[in-house]
Formats: structure tokens, sequence, C-alpha cells
């Protein structure tokens, strides 16, 4: 281990990601004669990452992460997007005014981390572990299984400066203790190797072992009024003091197409509508932070039965559609996260 000084070195951050390139050599020397072996170059950034109580501290203060999900899926490439695309979706998502992009349920292409690292926005990544249940998450090969995904991602993506969590599954059985001690083994995994904060997300804002062991405690909350939403919220909070506390994600499928106003609750408008309610909760609460659920629409491998669509099999949570046409929730998403006043909505 090498410790290099920079003078008058510049942190990076979401307004000037000013990063440096490390060039490590290895050379043999014959006399005079100098041989190069091999060289590796890799592109970094400095800055500081970790907690104080309920807070998340970023170069030192502390910081509300606006993120949104992104998932890697597109019309023309399917799962295997073009670096030209993956550089349109960071830079929309930045002009959102979100600083934070959820990688959920995968680690995502490397390319995207370092376009995260050059625009500026912070990013978190996770294993994918997604409601497995507890007889299966607990047996010896999965945990091991686990376990290995979990230092191959780590190893992958540490020196990323955008990367500031890492996420150890989302949404199963966070009650059971079989499943905490999982999460357990996986934390001390983390903490063995990187310095970075850890999170989960669990289902609902029950009694969670699981979510008091990580760093950040996720939650997810589906689809509640906002009455109920704000009451869950307070719950979760309350019950995690010396946490950090985030919502995983928070989101409204709609009919592709609807513009029929918000007293449709299947329209755009009525999308756009949730997502503000939500994040106005956000606010109020005083929480570490929240996910658009999400970024655009995608493919599943399943229909969706509970919108009427021409396609099923597409997933309409996102705020720009699958071919990445802006919804009317894009510009209230963008308002909100810039604290700029959002132009009323049609009620129909």
């Amino acid at each position: 281990q090498t410790t290099v000084a920079i003078p008058a070195a510049k942190l990076w951050s979401l307004d000037q990601p000013n990063l440096y390139m490390v060039r490590t050599t290895v050379s043999t020397v014959d006399g005079k004669v100098v041989t190069l072996v091999d060289e590796v170059k890799l592109q970094t950034g400095i800055r500081t990452i970790g907690k104080e109580k309920q807070n998340i501290l970023f170069n030192g203060a502390p910081v509300t992460l606006r993120g949104v999900t992104w998932t890697e899926d597109s019309p023309d490439h399917g799962g295997a997007l073009s670096y030209e695309q993956m550089e349109k979706d960071i830079a929309l998502i930045k002009n959102l005014g979100a600083n934070t992009v959820r990688f959920a349920f995968h680690p995502p292409h490397p390319f995207l981390l370092q376009l995260c690292d050059q625009y500026g926005l912070l990013a978190i990544e996770e294993i994918p572990l997604y409601e497995v249940p507890a007889d299966i998450l607990t047996g010896e090969n999965y945990r091991t299984l686990a376990e290995n995904y979990t230092r191959e991602m780590i190893r992958r993506d540490r020196n990323h400066p955008s990367l500031i969590a890492w996420g150890l599954g989302d949404g199963f059985e966070a009650t059971n203790t079989r499943t905490a001690a999982v999460i357990e083994q996986l934390h001390g995994v983390v903490k063995s190797m990187d310095k970075r904060l850890t999170y989960f997300i669990a289902m609902s804002p029950e009694n969670t072992p699981a979510s008091s062991i990580v760093d950040i405690a996720g939650v997810r909350l589906s689809n509640p009024d906002v009455k109920e939403f704000k009451a869950l919220l307070a719950r979760w909070k309350q019950s995690h003091p010396a946490q950090p506390v985030i919502v995983g994600r928070y989101g409204k499928a709609i009919e592709t197409g609807n513009r029929n106003g918000y007293s449709d609750p299947m329209s755009q408008e009525a999308q756009a509508r949730y997502l503000f309610q939500r994040y106005d909760a956000l606010k109020e609460s005083a929480i570490a932070g929240g996910f658009v659920w999400g970024f655009a629409d995608w493919r599943g491998d399943r229909p969706m039965l509970s919108v009427k669509s021409e396609n099923p099999d597409i997933y309409s949570y996102g705020i720009v559609e699958y071919n990445r046409e802006k919804k009317v929730a894009y510009d209230v998403v963008r308002s909100m996260f810039l604290g700029e006043k959002i132009a009323a909505l049609p009620i129909g």
C-alpha cells in the first residue's frame, strides 16, 4: 500500500466533479535501461462520505438524496444499451435536478458509473438480492454466492468517487432473524473491503432486524394515500433514530398516452401529482432522501395486469416513456427537485 500526497487537491463534488488520472507502472531496470512491463491508468476523485445520526455526510456536510431509479433497458438495444444511449440517460437525469441515481437490483455497466463521475451525480448500487425467500437466501450455497457477488462488485467499482453506498438487497423477508444474519454477514464483507455506507430496502415499515444492521435504513412504501404515506414514514424514521432513512422507491404506473387529467388515476397528470405529493411528504419528514420509481419505462418478464396497455409487458412507472419521450411527470419532478414553482395540473 502506498500513500500519495496531492498538493492543493480539489474535491470531487456535484457542482465541480474534479477528477484525477492515477497512472501506475511496473518496470524493470537493467543498468540505465528502464523497460516498461505493465501500466494501469485509473480515473478517480477525492471526496468523503459518512453519516452522523440521521444525516448522510458528503464532503463533511449533510446531503439529501434527490434520486431516481434507473433500469437497464431500451427499445433498440434491450439491456445492452449503447454508450450513446447511456450518456443521454445520465444527461437527462442531471438536467432533471436529481443528485443521485439508484442502480437497482444489480450493478450497472461500468460506463454508467464513469458518467456519474463526470457529470457530478451520486450513485448507489446493489447486488441482485430481490424478494428472495428466506429458505433460499439462508442456504449455505446461496450465502456463498451472495458474498462472492458482493466482493466482485466492490473490487470492480470501489474507485468511483460518485459511488457512495452498497446495497445488500431489496424486498425480502426482513422480519426474519435468519435473513438478518445474512445481511450482517454481507455488511461485514463490505466493511472489510471499503469504507462506504451500506443500505437495505425493506418491503414495509414493520419490525425489520435487518435494517438496523446496515448504515442506511431504506424502505419502500407501496402506494398508500398521502396521509398514510406520511404516517408510515414517521414511524420508520422514529424506529431508526441513529440511522439515515431513505425511501428506496416511490412511484405510480399509468396508461401510456393517457392525458385525461389527474381525476383519472391512470393519467400522466395523476402520476405527476402523485410524485409531487410524496416528494412534499419526504421534505416535510426531513429524512435523508428518496428515489422516484423510476426514470424510464422498461420491459418486464411478466405482463402488468393492473394497467390497461397495448403492450402489457412494458412497466409504465417511468417519468419518461420507453422511447425516452418525456411524460408530464418529468417537468414536474424537475421543478420539485430544483425548488421551482410547479405549473397547475389539469383535473380533467
